[in-house]
């Protein structure tokens, strides 16, 4: 253990919780699926972190289009538009709070329990 810090922990689960283009590689049931393992395993101060592709709008982002019709074709997945996100974590119990673009090609969608 490290000197001055406890290792009695006052909540449920980790402060956050990172998954980097997982979710875009599945339907919309099966990433609401892995969704709701992290909500189980989380307490109510945890952060839910997922760097995905978010589809912009139209005549914008041409790179990340293409990686939808590349998930959709090759996996049966799907890159998300921001409001696409922000159902998919209220349907497993989160709200989404913010997307910060991350680079020319990622977001961070940045989400709490609800």
């Amino acid at each position: 253990m490290f000197p001055g810090v406890s290792s009695k922990r006052s909540r449920k689960g980790a402060d956050a919780y990172l998954l980097k283009s997982i979710i875009h590689d599945w339907d919309d049931e099966k990433a609401i699926d892995i969704l709701r393992v992290c909500r189980r395993a989380s307490g109510t101060g945890a952060k839910l972190l997922l760097v995905e592709r978010v589809i912009e709008q139209p005549n914008e982002g041409a790179l990340n289009k293409f990686s939808d019709l590349n998930m959709l074709v090759n996996l049966g997945g799907r890159e998300r538009t921001p409001q696409e996100y922000s159902d998919l974590c209220q349907s497993a119990g989160f709200m989404l709070c913010r997307i910060v673009q991350a680079g020319m090609l990622y977001g961070i969608v940045e989400a709490e329990p609800i």
